[in-house]
């Protein structure tokens, strides 16, 4: 598996105080949010790391992602992703090579993309040209 990083350095997450009272301003995640998030992690997610199950790992880091993101999205100016260019990288490298496992990483501005190791040489080169019309600063693959 590869994971692509997008980075946008004109943009910065939430840390340090702004971070501390969010997370103590925040109300609590509902209950039934906060079941599916584990049961997506226990039943979802790590079954496919185990299996080595590329498809059922994406939905369940897609959900996740979704989840996660619509809670803190009051707090990033109501958007899941705090970059706009990243959301808009993402979005596209997701729908263009059919890629659901993308993200957020904690409070941005950094996206990530999940890709089967298959698709890691080819795609990759792509997956940098649809980041950079976005204009997003910097992109790697791990």
């Amino acid at each position: 598996m590869a994971v692509v990083l997008i980075f946008d350095d004109t943009c910065e997450g939430l840390h340090g105080a702004a971070e501390r009272h969010v997370f103590s301003a925040a109300p609590p995640m509902s209950e039934a949010d906060a079941g599916a998030l584990a049961r997506w992690c226990l039943v979802g997610l790590l079954p496919a790391v185990a299996e080595q199950d590329f498809p059922a790992f994406s939905r369940a880091v897609a959900e996740i992602q979704a989840r996660v993101g619509a809670y803190f999205a009051p707090f990033q100016g109501g958007a899941v992703f705090s970059s706009p260019r990243v959301a808009a990288a993402v979005t596209d490298i997701r729908r263009t090579f059919d890629l659901p496992g993308v993200g957020q990483s904690s409070w941005g501005p950094t996206g990530f993309v999940f890709a089967p190791m298959r698709r890691r040489q080819q795609p990759c080169g792509g997956m940098a040209k649809r980041a950079a019309r976005a204009c997003v600063t910097r992109w790697c693959a791990v």
